[in-house]
C-alpha cells in the first residue's frame, strides 16, 4: 500500500482485509490516546466508524465521528487522526487509476448509519 503514516503515536493494530492495486481496506483499531499524522494519497480516502469515535483533523475542518458514521475525503491531503478511547474502524483507500470507482458520494461527507455495540 502506498498509504503510510508519516508519523505515529499509540496502539494501533491493523488487518488487511483487501489489497488490490485500485482499493485497500483495513481493519483497523485504536487504543485511546492513539495519533497517526498522514497524507491522503488516493483519489477517495472512506473511514467507518464500527465502535467508539475517531476524530479526523485537516487544517480546513476537524469532525468527530462516533459509532455508525461514515466519513469519505476527495482531497489529497495531510491529516490527523485521533482517538480519546478504544476505537475500531475500516479505512477503505480507492484508486481511479484502473478506471472509474462505483462509489458516488459527495465531496467530504459524513453519513450516519445505524448499529449495535461492540466495543
Amino acid at each position: 500500500m502506498k498509504h503510510k503514516p508519516t508519523l505515529f503515536k499509540g496502539d494501533l493494530h491493523a488487518m488487511v482485509l483487501l489489497n488490490r492495486p485500485d482499493k485497500q481496506i483495513v481493519l483497523t483499531t485504536f487504543d485511546k490516546g492513539t495519533e497517526i499524522n498522514s497524507f491522503q494519497s488516493k483519489e477517495l480516502m472512506i473511514l467507518q466508524v464500527i465502535c467508539g469515535k475517531l476524530n479526523f483533523h485537516t487544517h480546513e475542518k476537524s469532525l468527530t465521528l462516533s459509532q455508525g458514521e461514515l466519513f469519505t475525503l476527495h482531497k489529497k491531503e495531510p491529516y490527523i487522526l485521533t482517538t480519546s478511547e478504544r476505537t475500531v474502524f475500516l479505512l477503505t483507500l480507492i484508486s481511479d487509476s484502473l478506471g472509474q470507482t462505483n462509489i458516488n458520494f459527495t465531496e467530504n461527507e459524513v453519513i450516519t448509519q445505524k448499529y449495535k455495540p461492540c466495543c
